[in-house]
């Protein structure tokens, strides 16, 4: 179509022309001697015409919307020896471009609308082909965005959908676009994209990122981390924060000593990461064993390994426990890494482990006036591959029936759920992948509760008489809140 910008097609298809795609060299090296061997003005149009150099840069003119380009030239004509710059190429005309080269793979061919419309440039090595309307709704301006409150000032749906380039002028390390058909109000607009920018256009992250199988750890892997800190450094120095967060990050178990002995420690541990959540527990709450408990955490029976909140929409992300007293006979606090036990699973019974994967397991609680229930996959992966895990849904005591009976026929999906349960718990509770300590008073543990699971040992009831007690004082953070401060640390 004649209202479009057309752009060249980049290999396979390439071999049909005389030019190359778009390409960002930063992500994609580029040999330097080769270009600089033809002068740019030596570069002829399909149509007869030749390009024209503006200075250090080119500029694409497309007054018909028929875009023609040049390589970036430096002020003698030749091409750019410098190791970033950005090349263009001259579009088709009157003929019409095959969908796929000879020899090539059907996964290669490319529609004739990608080639006619979209703006393919190199990020990476790899062609991606963008759309005019991503670009420009993806314009990082101040004008579209405002600088003040970061937000959009234009609505996607205010874009036309027959918006072109009208001229692409090149740089060195980013490339400006005049919009032709732009939203009106903003007529003769331009949109100026770096290098690094179009690479987060081309990897933005849906939902969470998945932790690195580097870091998973059993209880020897773990012991070699640096996971101690003391509150000090935590609160009042910002390099081994950020080195306490990266801790966090990678294995998602922390501990802190020296932490003040009072009951707004914890809210201050969590704070200088991000918001507390609240929930029916309140901001923060005790674990301690109480009477006529409503939570088997309020009681000195043995917890086995669980994950805390599961019942609601969104769990807690990570989990603040602070040791006010811990006196009593056992108690100890035990921890594993439940991405490692899964892991392990794949590797020696992936038929357990792909079942788990399948099962949706429904999470309830159901008592003192509050009813929750929550239904979730147990492993949760992520991607078409489904390579690696984002989060793991297990909480033994908060289980719920599955209700998996159709039309009340018998079937096994009980009975083979907990063959596959029964090999993973024993991954969980297999010495070897414990971490277990009694916390002493004024240290507090952070761990991530969709992949650290915990338990603790039963210990001894509270004695009036010697005042001995076991006391935690505990709170939540969200999962998003935590990423947020992860990212603005640079270490997500």
């Amino acid at each position: 179509r004649t209202s479009r910008a057309a752009f060249c097609q980049p290999d396979p298809v390439s071999a049909l022309f005389s030019r190359r795609a778009l390409d960002v060299s930063k992500y994609s090296t580029v040999s330097e001697a080769a270009e600089t061997q033809k002068p740019a003005s030596n570069i002829a149009s399909h149509n007869g015409t030749k390009p024209t150099s503006v200075g250090d840069t080119s500029t694409i003119a497309s007054e018909n919307a028929g875009a023609t380009a040049e390589l970036a030239s430096n002020k003698d004509g030749r091409t750019s020896t410098k190791g970033n710059y950005i090349r263009f190429v001259q579009s088709v005309r009157g003929r019409t471009p095959k969908t796929r080269a000879e020899g090539s793979s059907p996964s290669s061919a490319v529609s004739r609308r990608q080639m006619n419309s979209h703006i393919p440039i190199k990020v990476n090595g790899e062609i991606v082909y963008f759309e005019p309307l991503h670009l420009r709704d993806s314009c990082p301006c101040d004008r579209c965005i405002h600088p003040s409150t970061k937000q959009r000032t234009f609505e996607t749906a205010q874009i036309p959908l027959d918006i072109t380039a009208k001229s692409i002028t090149a740089g060195e390390d980013s490339f400006t676009i005049e919009w032709a058909k732009d939203i009106k109000g903003f007529e003769g607009h331009t949109s100026t994209f770096s290098t690094s920018y179009l690479q987060k256009l081309t990897t933005v992250q849906l939902g969470s990122k998945p932790a690195d199988p580097a870091y998973y750890w059993d209880k020897s892997a773990f012991e070699k981390t640096n996971h101690w800190i003391s509150y000090d450094d935590y609160m009042n120095n910002p390099e081994v924060f950020r080195s306490a967060m990266m801790q966090l990050n990678r294995y998602g178990l922390l501990f802190l000593r020296g932490v003040p002995e009072d009951t707004e420690s914890v809210s201050r541990v969590a704070t200088q990461i991000g918001p507390i959540k609240n929930t029916f527990y309140g901001p923060t709450w005790d674990v301690r064993n109480i009477p006529n408990p409503k939570n088997v955490a309020y009681t000195n029976v043995d917890l086995g390994f669980h994950m805390d909140l599961l019942y609601l929409v969104q769990p807690p992300g990570l989990q603040f426990l602070h040791c006010m007293k811990n006196e009593l006979p056992g108690g100890e606090s035990l921890f594993a890494d439940s991405f490692y036990a899964a892991d392990v699973l794949r590797k020696t019974s992936k038929p357990d482990f792909d079942f788990l994967a399948e099962s949706w397991m429904t999470f309830g609680y159901d008592n003192d006036n509050q009813m929750y229930t929550a239904t979730r996959k147990m492993i949760n992966l992520s991607g078409k591959s489904k390579d690696r895990i984002i989060d793991i849904n297990y909480s033994p005591p908060f289980q719920a029936p599955f209700w998996d009976i159709s039309n009340g026929l018998p079937k096994n999906t009980y009975t083979r759920r907990a063959e596959s349960m029964k090999r993973f718990k024993s991954l969980l509770e297999d010495k070897k992948n414990i971490f277990e300590l009694k916390m002493k008073p004024g240290e507090c543990v952070i761990f991530h509760n969709r992949r650290v699971v915990h338990a603790r040992r039963a210990f001894g009831n509270a004695n009036a008489e010697s005042g001995g007690d076991r006391w935690l004082r505990g709170c939540y953070i969200d999962s998003d809140v935590a990423v947020s401060k992860f990212k603005t640390l640079n270490i997500y």
